[in-house]
């Protein structure tokens, strides 16, 4: 949501001819995208080996935090 965003931000702020916040929204846009690459990582391992298998092998909170993002990441697709 937030990328989607940032990406509109900059394609204004190129039509206008404002670098200087074309180039803000850049640098924010590329820190959001590595949030967003940080929390797909252990998503996908969901998806690929289970929350099952996944459960075997992380502590409790770990098992939660990632169920937690799992359940989120399907929400958000319903939307997207």
């Amino acid at each position: 949501m937030a990328v989607k965003g940032y990406n509109e931000g900059i394609r204004l702020a190129t039509e206008l001819g404002d670098n200087n916040n074309k180039t803000f929204l850049e640098s924010i846009l590329k820190e959001e995208e590595e949030h967003v690459d940080w929390l797909e990582t252990p998503l996908d391992q969901i998806g690929q080996i289970g929350i099952q298998t996944l459960s075997g092998t992380a502590d409790l909170w770990i098992r939660k935090f990632l169920l937690r993002l799992y359940t989120f990441k399907r929400f958000l697709s319903r939307y997207s």
